[in-house]
């Protein structure tokens, strides 16, 4: 199960603390229906699950001008580029719940090719190393690379 500091830490940089704390307990049902992942769910269709939520959930609490308040006060305008990214972003916690076999594997490798998620990529590098030979590494790791610096933090502290 995804704890609800996990999705905290994803939310609220995006949303500041109020909005995330109103988001989260929808988030955190949508994750839980793929807590133990089968071959049978479809990440693509908890992807565009989130997607939807995030973008009613945030039109509907802004009343449609999709504008959220920051912690810092600060106020910016939520693009559907950036409820795409945090939908993406939301799914690792759980990608970091799968057991570490093949099936899981390939799984996560086919999502990330078909869809560019760089979660998946993530957790393809940080927990499946080990089952990669080199060179499907390295290409891994120029896909990676090629995403925008802000959200490569983890890969910075892991290098």
């Amino acid at each position: 199960m995804v704890s609800e500091s996990q999705l905290y830490l994803i939310l609220q940089p995006w949303f500041g603390s109020t909005l995330s704390k109103a988001l989260y307990p929808a988030v955190q049902r949508i994750l839980d229906r793929f807590h133990g992942y089968t071959e049978k769910q479809d990440l693509n269709d908890l992807y565009e699950w989130l997607r939807v939520l995030l973008f009613g959930e945030v039109r509907r609490i802004t009343r449609a001008t999709m504008v959220v308040e920051l912690d810092s006060g600060d106020r910016i305008l939520l693009r559907s580029d950036d409820i795409d990214i945090l939908a993406d972003d939301l799914l690792f916690p759980l990608f970091e719940t799968f057991r570490r076999d093949e099936a899981h594997c390939a799984t996560l490798k086919t999502f990330a090719m078909q869809n560019g998620s760089l979660s998946a990529y993530r957790a393809l590098f940080t927990m499946y190393a080990d089952v990669m030979d080199p060179a499907e590494r390295a290409v891994m790791e120029r896909v990676i690379r090629g995403f925008p610096s802000q959200r490569l933090y983890w890969y910075r502290e892991i290098n």
